[in-house]
């Protein structure tokens, strides 16, 4: 039989750093697999997870998604590394590569000569 792993989603915690904190590590003392945050108008999906993996030694992070328009390929690669050396391992990501309207013209690649 399969093990059922829960993850919890980080959507709707302030991005103050002792709601972040209580809510992640008390998903790790529960026993929750990973911990899971996507990017919002004004806030990113990375930076949370760097201070998670900060107050945490085990649980998994994700980003649920992260917006392939609004940063370079080579930006997102390193920031996807970076986060992967400061967690231990522990990171994994998910993408969107088309985003809102609002989202199209962060990077300074014409909409037609991008990645499709």
């Amino acid at each position: 039989m399969s093990k059922v792993e829960l993850g919890l989603s980080l959507a709707g915690i302030p991005r103050d750093a002792a709601p972040l904190a209580a809510v992640a590590r008390g998903a790790e003392e529960s026993g929750y697999g990973s911990v899971w945050t996507g990017e919002a108008w004004g806030s990113d999906a990375f930076t949370p997870l760097a201070y998670v993996a900060a107050v945490t030694s085990r649980i998994r992070l994700g980003t649920a998604i992260a917006q392939m328009p609004a940063r370079t390929p080579a930006a997102t690669a390193m920031t996807v590394l970076t986060l992967q050396q400061l967690s231990g391992g522990v990171s994994c990501s998910g993408w969107e590569r088309r985003g809102r309207r609002s989202s199209k013209g962060g990077m300074a690649c014409p909409t037609a000569r991008r990645s499709r």
